[in-house]
């Protein structure tokens, strides 16, 4: 009678080798994939702060005291946002413009739209 018990084969342990690396490979860039939308939500988050921040700074002015055009956030009237740690950390900026005086004739009331930009350099 003839041992069948005599182990595994060359051809099996290259076999078992490679599947090991396939799978070793996709996990990686599953991981990478997954840092990199970790990363895209964090900036998506920090800019929406930014421009918060912008945002409140703006409201606590009076209404007057906006004046039609585009600025760089670091005018804002009594408030002096610091955009330098922004613009050191990040290579970015934060601007804002305001567009003129609207009228809105349903409710009788003047209004001012506020666009808010942040970018930087990643």
């Amino acid at each position: 009678m003839k041992n069948n018990n005599a182990g595994m084969t060359l051809v099996e342990i290259i076999v078992a080798v490679l599947l090991i690396t396939i799978t070793t490979i996709g996990s990686l860039q599953f991981l990478i994939y997954c840092n990199k939308f970790a990363f895209g939500a964090d900036t998506k988050i920090m800019a929406s702060n930014f421009a918060r921040e912008t945002m409140e700074g703006l409201y606590r002015e009076s209404y007057d005291l906006l004046i039609p055009g585009s600025y760089p956030a670091t005018v804002v009237t009594g408030q002096g946002f610091d955009t330098s740690s922004l613009c050191t950390q990040y290579g970015g900026t934060r601007t804002y413009s305001i567009s003129p005086v609207l009228h809105d004739s349903v409710t009788n009331t003047d209004y001012k739209t506020i666009t808010v930009t942040v970018t930087w350099n990643q």
